[in-house]
């Protein structure tokens, strides 16, 4: 079985998989043995979709079980797809529900909940934000805010590892790919996003108070910084989400292996291509201190005709092609496997993942930049303008 990043060998994944504290099964799936060429960065992701899949998650698993099919067949994840059909039938969705998921518009058996999740999914992989429609079904269900902060964020984790399964090239083993009823479903479509620059008018979510989001952000060893941050302090509504969303942030910023240099002009290029005023402007700053001039940031507007290197070229036209389409094509992962070793190819995936994971909920939550901030610096010039 040929991949893009040649898988470690069982017993050695499952020896780092248990060193990181995960189940010697686990350490032995495929996953496991592309993701752990970069230990930390595999840690860092599985918490969180593992939090996501946790029996004591405040979302519905019924609605987790549709976001993550929804999200496989959009997204054409088949690995996901195949091990979803044989998981979730007979726990937390019936055959007919999973044969539904594809074209779930036509099945009259869902609630005003799995359609507003089911919908969610579509929105964001769609222009990257959950619409105000859906956002309105949604919340006619009166759901807790922690649910709704789940549900945000679950649409764009397991986005995100569509992403890194697609772009990484995982499969399923040998004798894993026929098990489940995927014999019975039709290709997924191949999927694309379209950026438009769309945004709610209001504010979706109300923040912590300070107060108490310095204590949460004291009780699960947060930056106590993060209390006053206008993303943080929706985050801190769901404290344990916002504690794992934190460390896979930190890490890749502080403890990451990829150069500042490359990790800020994905963040960068992120930030512009879907029209994420707060990670352009917060990133600003970041990107200077990493070497960046703000000609070269103002280059990433167009950076196909501006003044990058060939590696620099390789990892934007990436994370642009991750953006597209939710997965980098052959020839530019040819390219970056050139410049990149295995393990900072991981990494790189796993830096567009999560900002773009980021960049979808800051869009969905529509969470306003600071009253000290300036929005696009240097000009104030957006790409939708």
């Amino acid at each position: 079985m040929n991949m893009r990043i040649a898988m470690l060998t069982a017993g050695e994944a499952e020896q780092r998989a248990i060193a990181l504290g995960f189940t010697p099964d686990w350490g032995r799936s495929n996953v496991c043995r592309v993701l752990v060429h970069q230990p930390a960065v595999a840690a860092v992701v599985a918490e969180l979709l593992l939090l996501l899949l946790d029996r004591s998650s405040k979302l519905d698993r019924r609605l987790q079980a549709l976001i993550i099919a929804r999200t496989a067949w959009v997204a054409g994840v088949s690995f996901d797809w195949m091990l979803q059909s044989r998981e979730l039938i007979g726990l937390d969705l019936s055959e007919a529900d999973m044969l539904a998921v594809p074209a779930w518009r036509n099945y009259a058996q869902w609630t005003v909940s799995d359609s507003a999740a089911l919908a969610a999914v579509d929105d964001v992989l769609a222009t990257g934000r959950i619409s105000d429609a859906t956002w309105d079904l949604w919340n006619a269900g009166r759901p807790a805010v922690e649910a709704t902060l789940e549900m945000v964020v679950a649409v764009g984790a397991w986005r995100m590892a569509s992403e890194l399964l697609r772009s990484l090239d995982v499969r399923m083993a040998d004798d894993e790919t026929r098990v489940g009823l995927s014999a019975k479903y039709p290709p997924p479509p191949r999927p694309q996003t379209l950026f438009d620059g769309s945004a709610s008018a209001v504010d979706r979510l109300s923040p912590v108070d300070v107060s108490v989001a310095e204590k949460l952000c004291r009780d699960y060893k947060m930056n106590p910084g993060l209390a006053k941050s206008a993303v943080w302090s929706r985050m801190l509504l769901h404290p344990p989400i916002g504690a794992a969303l934190s460390r896979q942030l930190y890490h890749l910023l502080q403890n990451g292996t990829l150069s500042a240099r490359l990790r800020e002009f994905i963040i960068m290029r992120i930030g512009w291509v879907t029209g994420t005023a707060y990670e352009w402007t917060r990133h600003w700053p970041h990107a200077m201190k990493a070497g960046i001039t703000s000609d070269e940031l103002l280059a990433l507007r167009d950076w196909r005709n501006g003044p990058f290197n060939a590696t620099e070229q390789a990892v934007l036209a990436a994370t642009d092609e991750t953006l597209g389409v939710g997965r980098v094509t052959d020839a530019t992962w040819l390219a970056c496997s050139a410049v990149l070793e295995p393990a900072l190819l991981v990494e790189m995936q796993a830096v567009i993942g999560t900002w773009h994971l980021f960049s979808q909920m800051m869009r969905s939550l529509a969470i306003p930049l600071e009253a000290d901030a300036a929005y696009w610096q240097p000009d104030g010039k957006g790409p939708f303008d």
